[in-house]
């Protein structure tokens, strides 16, 4: 949400901060000491601290943004794999960064500035040049942001923009620079090519025996019986740790209580809203409403269309202004409210229609209460259950004894693939976080304890391998099939390879492209003309890059996009860059003066780092994005 807004409305200097934070890191890094922070300190850089809970909001932000990207629910533990923690984490370290570099040179701004570069800033202005607050309440609505938390986050940016501002002002790019990357990106090539076609141009005879046996040894590891293991895993998952729970009904209706609002459908109301640029006009735009005039009359004569009056159908929670809300919500239907002074301008309202809200009944959302409480309570069960499991395995008990004695999940399954099949070419383990156990289980010896695996689903798992069956050879007369094939893709592979030089060594003599192409059984293509990094269909990336280091009427080959064959190709034409669209021009110098803020920023930022000091807490990260630390 942060982000969101701060694209929207930050200045060029604190945008260009905000987004290199994270690149600046990237070549600085991030911890210096694991300790000396809080007990509620997740890091702290010049004594400047980030608490747990802010981060947490922060962290669960964007696992919800990358989750959504991803289709499904990332666990804390896939969530690491991406970086997430450190992108977050190293994002807020920055900004505090420039934060004390701020309090140290008492940079400062007045509650009344930062409303007034919200007034002059574009973003929030209308047709006629003058800052419109519907359009600054339409921003906080989609963002779902609080005037209150989009004016802090706004103070912030700014005190950094005075900050950075003449850092990054000073940066420019030379043109020298610019012409260079421009000359290269635009140069273009046209090829003439054609595909080897093996079976005109190539007899590959039939195998002799020696040279079956010898693709066969040679090549053995491709002919294995892969290696096996029988593996027995206890499992906690979330539907052993619910089916243990348990609730009163008077734990549901104190439930019921607490969250009846959640359940409830709140009453939503079409709300007209029309914004004037002061009291007396207001008053005035009131009047006409009362001698006759139309909501929609008035408003469009102030300059504002049915779109910009249309707040749409809301929720009273959805409107940001309270007494906006509070006025909206009071109204009877169809009447125009008193003159409201908002936080930025006095506004006229009308509620065009009303729609009621409905409480459910305790009986409605039993169930869905139930399952509430249980999935609040599944964790802790998991812990319980864990410390179950722990104390039963220091009395000396078996994992599947565990699991009779505590209801909880059992299975051994013999002959796991390290790919996770079973011996019938199915999944051993159907469910989300099987491949950590699997990766266990071939990471691990036979009767070793391991450590706890991770499931998808909160759980956690006991992973032990009681047997390993090693891979075997595949004897020879069982697999003949197998070598013939793969003799006979090796040996055209080859002679592809000698035809495809000969073929160029022609080219460079003097033999004519199109006569080349005859005794290779193909004919010629010609390319449209295409930049270094562009794509064709018949040529792969590789092929590509190897025409922009040919000379015109050069020939080389490449490897075709199946892998089966090759492609040979003559340079038939190269085109120096043409000169750019003015705006095309003006977007690369803006990409290389990106670049070059980015060079910029992360000097200042690894400088601000070294000076400060950066201490992480990593215990309390581990336990606050719910990564579950090593032998617990």
């Amino acid at each position: 949400m942060l982000e969101t807004i701060r694209k929207n409305v930050a200045g060029i200097f604190a945008k260009v901060l905000i987004a290199l934070l994270v690149l600046s890191f990237a070549v600085w890094g991030v911890a210096d000491v694991i300790t000396g922070v809080g007990r509620s300190v997740v890091a702290s850089i010049g004594g400047n601290d980030i608490g747990s809970e802010e981060f947490r909001q922060e962290y669960q932000q964007q696992l919800d943004t990358m989750s959504r990207q991803f289709g499904r629910r990332l666990t804390p533990t896939q969530a690491r794999a991406f970086g997430l923690e450190n992108r977050v984490l190293e994002t807020m370290i920055g900004a505090r960064a420039v934060d004390n570099h701020a309090k140290e040179l008492d940079l400062s701004i007045t509650s009344k500035a930062v409303e007034d570069s919200v007034r002059k800033d574009p973003i929030f202005q209308g047709a006629d040049g003058q800052f419109d607050p519907q359009r600054l309440q339409g921003i906080l609505y989609r963002v779902g942001a609080t005037e209150e938390y989009f004016l802090n986050s706004r103070r912030q940016d700014t005190v950094r923009e005075q900050l950075t501002s003449s850092m990054l002002e000073n940066v420019t790019v030379p043109k020298v620079l610019s012409d260079l990357i421009r000359t290269y990106r635009g140069e273009e090539r046209v090829i003439e090519y054609f595909s080897i076609d093996p079976v005109k141009s190539l007899k590959i005879g039939e195998p002799a025996e020696t040279d079956l046996r010898k693709t066969y040894d040679d090549n053995k590891a491709q002919f294995m019986n892969p290696e096996t293991r029988q593996v027995e895993v206890l499992m906690i998952t979330a539907k052993d740790a619910t089916k243990k729970l348990s609730f009163s009904d008077q734990a549901l209706k104190d439930e019921y209580e607490k969250r009846k609002d959640s359940y409830s459908v709140p009453e939503r109301r079409k709300v007209l809203q029309l914004s004037l640029k002061d009291k007396a006009t207001a008053e005035k735009a009131l009047a006409e409403i009362k001698s006759g005039n139309s909501f929609e009359e008035v408003a469009k004569a102030n300059g504002a269309s049915a779109t910009d009056i249309d707040l749409g159908t809301v929720t009273k929670s959805q409107l940001i202004d309270p007494k906006i809300r509070d006025a909206a919500f009071a109204l009877v239907k169809d009447k125009v409210s008193d003159v409201v002074v908002g936080r930025f301008s006095p506004v006229l309202l009308k509620v065009t229609e009303v729609q009621e809200g409905k409480v459910p009944s305790f009986e409605e959302v039993k169930d869905r209460l139930r399952d509430r409480l249980a999935e609040l309570e599944a964790p802790g069960e998991i812990r319980k259950l864990q410390d179950q499991v722990e104390d039963n395995r220091l009395a000396g008990k078996s994992l599947q004894e565990i699991a009779n004695l505590l209801g909880i999940t059992y299975k051994n399954v013999s002959n796991v693939e390290r790919n996770g099949n079973g011996s019938d070419g199915k999944p051993a383990f159907k469910f989300g976080g099987s491949q950590n156990i699997i990766s266990t289980a071939y990471g691990s010896s036979v009767g070793v304890e391991n450590e706890i695996v991770e499931l998808e689903d909160g759980g956690c798992a006991w992973v032990r391998v009681l047997k390993v069956n090693k891979s075997t050879q595949k004897p020879y007369d069982t697999v003949t099939d197998g070598v013939k094939k793969l003799w006979a893709e090796n040996q055209t592979k080859s002679e592809v390879s000698k035809l495809s030089k000969s073929l160029v060594e022609k080219i460079k003599a003097g033999t004519p492209f199109a006569e080349v192409a005859k005794t290779a059984g193909s004919e010629v293509k010609t390319s449209p003309a295409f930049k270094r990094n562009d794509s064709l269909p018949d040529v792969t990336a590789a092929g590509v890059r190897r025409a922009f280091t040919l000379k015109k009427g050069e020939a080389a080959s490449t490897v075709s996009t199946d892998g089966k064959t090759r492609v040979v190709f003559l340079v038939k034409d190269i085109k120096a860059a043409k000169a750019g669209k003015k705006e095309d021009e003006e977007r690369l110098d803006e990409e290389i003066l990106g670049q070059l803020r980015t060079d910029t920023i992360a000097q200042y930022v690894g400088a601000l780092r070294k000076r400060m000091g950066v201490e992480l807490n990593q215990q309390l990260i581990d336990q606050t994005v719910g990564i579950t630390p090593r032998g617990y």
